[in-house]
């Protein structure tokens, strides 16, 4: 889900949506066979790749910009708004999410095949 103000977009991770949004995502047989981490990971990782693209696009927009010719200060300015620190502390809580998510999958996995035995 996609949030836009100036600057950079801003992504809601999957801790974030309504309990309505993420109903509409999940299920409880869905929940039941993956696991409700696993599908908080999955909408994380989705959202990551969105900002990736985001600033790769950002990225290649300045480098045109500056192969252009055109004011440096301006091009630096506009680097400085899109890359605020918001936006780097909303892909770092993305990826510690992400940590944390992978983390309780693998204790479940562990735990799971350890009672198999």
């Amino acid at each position: 889900m996609r949030h836009e103000k100036r600057g950079a977009p801003t992504y809601w991770p999957a801790a974030e949506l309504s309990g309505a949004q993420f109903e509409i995502v999940s299920g409880t047989q869905f929940e039941n066979a993956v696991g409700p981490n696993h599908l908080e990971f999955r909408l994380d990782e989705n959202t990551f790749q969105m900002y990736v693209r985001d600033i790769e696009k950002e990225l290649n927009c300045e480098q045109n910009s500056y192969n252009k010719n055109e004011n440096v200060e301006a091009i630096r300015r506009r680097h400085e708004e899109f890359f605020a620190e918001n936006l780097i502390t909303r892909i770092e809580e993305l990826l510690d999410n992400m940590d944390v998510s992978s983390q309780e999958f693998l204790k479940k996995v562990n735990r799971s095949s350890e009672s198999k035995c």
